[in-house]
């Protein structure tokens, strides 16, 4: 399906399907669009080389898993437009297609200055530790490993093969290494003043504030946005 040059301010389409491609080679205005029961679960591609949508309104629009051949914006706009209509779900799927794009973008420019250098490693994060904000779950498996391995450096346990087997027996099936370990891992614990090493339990309360914060941004997005 090919669409030239339009302004699509005012139509409907209404229980139709697309099949294989779907291609808008040049900028079309979807303004007040209306799409209802469109079926493009069998598309293979979809191109939009510049498109406005506007007010658009999709209704139970099944768009499959195609290669998207778009900018950055054209996602954008697709989000904001299932934000609008509270469509979380779908909403969240273009979000991810966006922060794709984006990575694309900032790795083309990664080695240019640092302050994009910087910019390139803060977003790699944000994608190993929650999958910007679409994976609740993954954060707090880091938030847990993060907490596990600080309080035995804390507690001046050695990580490695021997150690560990060691403490396989005792201290991993101790009720007391749990209870401490709880302690621990609550970053608004503040009785730090009988606390020989302070500056372990300080760098735990300051990274597990970053990984809480991911968890959060997850969470509320996997709900609302």
């Amino acid at each position: 399906m090919l669409i030239n040059n339009h302004n699509s301010g005012l139509f409907i389409c209404e229980q139709f399907s697309i099949q294989k491609t779907l291609i808008l080679d040049h900028f079309i205005n979807f303004g007040k669009a209306l799409f209802v029961n469109v079926n493009m679960r069998n598309i293979e591609k979809i191109s939009i080389r510049s498109a406005v949508f506007g007010d658009t309104f999709f209704e139970n629009v099944k768009w499959g898993h195609p290669n998207f051949k778009c900018d950055r914006d054209i996602f954008r706009q697709l989000k904001n437009t299932y934000d609008k209509q509270a469509n979380y779900i779908e909403a969240n799927k273009f979000y991810e297609l966006e922060m794709e794009s984006y990575s694309k973008e900032l790795n083309a420019n990664v080695s240019k200055t640092w302050q994009e250098k910087a910019e390139y490693v803060l977003f790699s994060i944000g994608k190993y530790i929650s999958n910007h904000g679409q994976n609740w779950l993954l954060a707090v498996c880091w938030i847990l490993i993060f907490s596990l391995l600080m309080f035995c450096w804390h507690q001046g346990y050695k990580l490695n093969i021997d150690v560990l087997t060691d403490y396989a027996n005792y201290s991993f099936n101790s009720h007391e290494f749990w209870n401490d370990l709880a302690k621990f891992a609550n970053p608004f614990r503040l009785d730090l003043k009988d606390d020989d090493k302070a500056y372990i339990t300080l760098l735990h309360k300051i990274f597990s504030g970053f990984l809480i914060y991911h968890f959060i941004i997850a969470l509320r997005r996997n709900t609302k946005r």
